[in-house]
């Protein structure tokens, strides 16, 4: 028989009991941090851990909760590979198969959906466009975001509609040390603006994509076709049936 309580002052740890078929007491296991199984196979993890004999580890090996934390530690190691993904890399990707491109960005839009309600189709779309396929992101700034980053400000000329007329300005763009954190904080940002709030909100009942394209579009670029733009991107490429496959995998 065993046990299993997420301890609810650290949701970092689990908490695991053991009791022996021979009826004996309790034995409760050292809590085991996250971060231990991060890099290794569950199973191998566990093992490695000194508690007594591999058979009575079996009954936790095939517990429920396990494939919970595996679907996670999936996750966390494409968001590994992710970071260390260069511009370079990228643009390789996206020459040679939108598809890879698509997904090697696919974990932290994953992420941003879940934190921030952003739609995992729009987040993928939005790098294509504003990257050109990862031809022209700004450092790895990949979404065109102005500003300052988790890596400082970047000043370079891009392409303005005023009045509905084509002028080239220059601007500071958010800079950042890797993908992952362009993907993050594009998502981050749709929580600051009161339209992009009413559009994650109008989403989060509907689940109406397109209405959120047209919600947000505006705001977030002067081209009047960028609305289209994303939907064309994300009908062309199936990018919905990618985000779907995505989220069934994730709530296992």
């Amino acid at each position: 028989m065993f046990g299993v309580n997420n301890n609810g002052n650290n949701n970092n740890q689990i908490d695991l009991k053991l009791k022996t078929s021979e009826s004996k007491p309790t034995r409760k296991l050292e809590l085991i941090p996250m971060t231990l199984l991060s890099n290794l196979d569950i199973k191998d993890s566990i093992e490695k851990i000194d508690l007594g004999s591999k058979s009575s580890l079996e009954p936790i090996l095939n517990y429920p909760f396990l494939d919970e934390i595996k679907s996670n530690l999936e996750e966390n190691s494409e968001i590994e590979k992710l970071k260390k993904i260069t511009p370079k890399e990228l643009k390789i990707l996206g020459q040679k198969s939108p598809g890879a491109f698509l997904k090697a960005l696919l974990p932290a839009a994953l992420e941003s959906e879940k934190r921030y309600g952003v739609p995992i189709e729009v987040t993928l779309a939005q790098a294509a466009i504003e990257s050109g396929w990862g031809k022209s992101p700004i450092g790895y700034n990949i979404f065109g975001m102005k500003g300052s980053g988790t890596a400082g400000s970047i000043k370079v000329n891009t392409a303005e509609y005023i009045h509905g007329k084509k002028i080239i300005v220059k601007a500071n763009f958010a800079n950042y040390h890797n993908f992952y954190e362009a993907v993050v904080e594009h998502g981050e940002c749709f929580t600051g603006n009161k339209k992009y709030v009413s559009a994650v909100n109008q989403y989060s009942k509907d689940k109406n994509l397109f209405n959120f394209v047209d919600n947000i579009a505006k705001t977030y670029a002067t081209s009047p076709k960028y609305g289209k733009a994303i939907k064309a991107t994300i009908a062309t490429y199936n990018i919905h049936n990618m985000a779907d496959e995505a989220r069934k995998a994730s709530f296992k």
